[in-house]
């Protein structure tokens, strides 16, 4: 019997991978770094701090001056542009989840002060009841480590959960963690983020009220 939803935050409840990689291009330009080298409209679907790693390579000077320059850059084109998007039916599916009494949380790789500012923004906060961001784990998606920590905060077992991501990264740790999987079809995800050919989803979704009736047929 499935008690407990898990949703990945980025490219699955809001569209934030576009303003994420405009946030760090911006960030480059202010510190005269080219990103020409590099793909970000894939890597920006990994923790940014890693993201910083690999483009500074190691240098932590440059990566704590970039980490606060990209933040400060997202909060301003997400929040005070309001460039950031909720994806399309995600409020009301929560809402019919949370009447239902399902257990809600998020398992992302984003930093809490982020998600928190996300929730707050989009007035999402009280629909969920336990969140873990990649600060609170020791090896992030696609490491089991965050639905795990999920499941004994929450008290449940791994088969009581649905996990719901856009990218294969997700799926990978669910399948890991022995959740049920589910890809969520996201419009923004590239397709080679979204599919691994030997951690297949157990369902596919391209819109979120579509979950409910994964949920009618595991009752």
């Amino acid at each position: 019997m499935i008690s407990t939803i898990i949703y990945d935050l980025d490219g699955t409840i809001v569209f934030s991978e576009p303003i994420g990689v405009k946030a760090l291009i911006k960030t480059l330009h202010e510190l005269n770094i080219s990103h020409a080298n590099f793909d970000l409209n894939i890597l920006i679907f990994r923790p940014i701090s890693d993201l910083l790693k690999l483009i500074f390579k190691n240098n932590e000077h440059m990566i704590h001056d970039a980490r606060i320059a990209w933040f400060n850059n997202y909060i301003q084109l997400a929040f005070e542009k309001g460039m950031l998007k909720l994806a399309p039916d995600i409020k009301e599916t929560l809402e019919k989840l949370k009447n239902e009494g399902y257990k809600l949380a998020i398992g992302t790789g984003s930093v809490y002060a982020l998600v928190d500012l996300t929730l707050e923004y989009f007035e999402l906060k009280q629909y969920f009841d336990e969140i873990v961001t990649v600060e609170e784990v020791e090896s992030p998606k696609p490491a089991p480590d965050t639905f795990n920590l999920i499941a004994k905060n929450l008290k449940v077992e791994s088969n009581e959960c649905i996990v719901v991501g856009d990218t294969k990264y997700d799926i990978i740790a669910a399948k890991e963690f022995g959740a049920t999987a589910v890809l969520y079809d996201s419009p923004i995800t590239p397709h080679k983020i979204k599919y691994d050919d030997t951690h297949t989803p157990d369902f596919i979704i391209k819109k979120h009220p579509e979950l409910l009736k994964i949920l009618e047929l595991s009752d």
